[in-house]
This record gives structure tokens, C-alpha cells and sequence, in this order.
């Protein structure tokens, strides 16, 4: 699956959008020093340059244990709970799209 962590959207408490999206970059670090493979290295590069990354569905269940720790991660909780709502959609959209492709 596609990734384009540039779009995961993060808000303030008043429901408003920051201004500096810089999650991608947090999450980029993250990845840089804290997974387990040395697999990730390349795409954390890839993350922080703003690329859109192919993960498999392990390395993204790898990621989301990661951004999920908030004492690995130190990922706020609202910035957390967009993350997944990100992640969320692309798994749905991947999941509707295989079954549209295995309709005859």
C-alpha cells in the first residue's frame, strides 16, 4: 500500500487544522532511530523528504506499534488518534478496491 504521511492532518483542541504540518518529519525520526530493521532507514528518508512510501501490511502494523507507544514515540495523543485515522482510510480504500478488482 501508498502512503503520503504529508497529508496526515493534525488539529488543534478548537478543531482547527496547524498551520505546520510536521508530523511526517516526527514521524521520519521516529523510524530513523527507533525500528526494529534497519529496512526502515530508507524509508524514513524517503517519510522526512515528503515522498509517498509502499509499505507492506507488516511494516505498516510495525509503524503503528511504534507511533501507538507514547513512551517510544512521544507522539502526542491528538497527533496518535490522526495518524490512525489516516492509516485507517488507506486500509479501507486498499481493502474496497480488491474487492472491486475480484467482482467479475
Amino acid at each position: 500500500m501508498k502512503f503520503n504521511f504529508t497529508k496526515v492532518q493534525t488539529k488543534n483542541i478548537d478543531g482547527s487544522l496547524v498551520k505546520k504540518n510536521t508530523f511526517f518529519k516526527v514521524l521520519a525520526n521516529l523510524l530513523y532511530h527507533q525500528a526494529p530493521t534497519v529496512d526502515f532507514v530508507d524509508i524514513a528518508i524517503q517519510i522526512n523528504r515528503g515522498e509517498v512510501v509502499e509499505l507492506t501490511a507488516q511494516q505498516i502494523q510495525i509503524v503503528e506499534k511504534l507511533v501507538k507507544d507514547p513512551e517510544i514515540s512521544g507522539i502526542a495523543c491528538h497527533a496518535r488518534k490522526s495518524f490512525q485515522e489516516y492509516i485507517d482510510s488507506i486500509i479501507d480504500a486498499d481493502r474496497l478496491d480488491k474487492r472491486k478488482e475480484a467482482k467479475p
